[in-house]
């Protein structure tokens, strides 16, 4: 399957972003490229209905591969824990116009439904996150621990509670000023959402 966050392929209607009973079954002419091998690109196949799926809650979409010979990462074994190192598996530009694929976090919240992440080598880089939604996030085993759907900088705590507004799982997160975070589906509802929506397309 190739996997993304539902909000980057659901489209909108009316300012909203559509549920994922409203969404084609095919994504027409959509093309995924490697990050980092030029010569890796496919076109996407038929798109698999993932039930309960939407932008911010279970953020998730899964396309069929039109081929088994695509190189692809393994689902990790086991839940990542708070206090564990995880590297968000994107291109990221810092301030410095360095760019980096393999970036480090630590696990600041984790349920059976979302996982958080704390960035560590990046401070006070507002929009750092920006394109990242749909990237695997990996444990030390470059196994996909979760999938990422969303990121913020908090700068202060005036621009944390503006925040907290439409995101108000950030209540739960112990977050510091000036820290970079990212939110993500863990693997483990991934592969359960998956193996129902098969059962249920049959």
């Amino acid at each position: 399957m190739f996997l993304t966050a539902h909000h980057t392929v659901a489209g909108t209607r009316n300012g909203e972003y559509l549920k994922w009973d409203e969404i084609e079954q095919n994504m027409t002419n959509g093309w995924a490229w490697s990050m980092n091998e030029s010569t890796v690109d496919f076109k996407i196949g038929q798109k698999l209905p993932v039930r309960n799926a939407e932008t911010i809650k279970l953020d998730l979409s899964a396309f069929y591969l039109p081929s088994d010979k695509i190189p692809y990462l393994k689902p990790a074994k086991k839940s990542a824990q708070v206090g564990d190192t995880v590297y968000l598996y994107s291109k990221i530009k810092d301030n410095n116009n360095r760019t980096t694929l393999i970036n480090r976090a630590v696990v600041i919240y984790a349920t059976d439904s979302v996982m958080a992440y704390e960035l560590t080598d990046f401070s006070m880089q507002k929009s750092i996150m920006s394109g990242t939604s749909g990237s695997c996030v990996l444990n030390k085993d470059s196994e996909v621990a979760a999938n990422s759907y969303a990121g913020f900088t908090i700068p202060n705590d005036e621009i944390r509670k503006k925040i907290t507004k439409g995101f108000p799982l950030l209540n739960k997160l112990k977050t510091r000023d000036g820290k970079t975070y990212g939110i993500g589906v863990p693997i483990q509802l991934i592969e359960k959402s998956i193996i129902l929506a098969f059962k249920e397309k049959k």
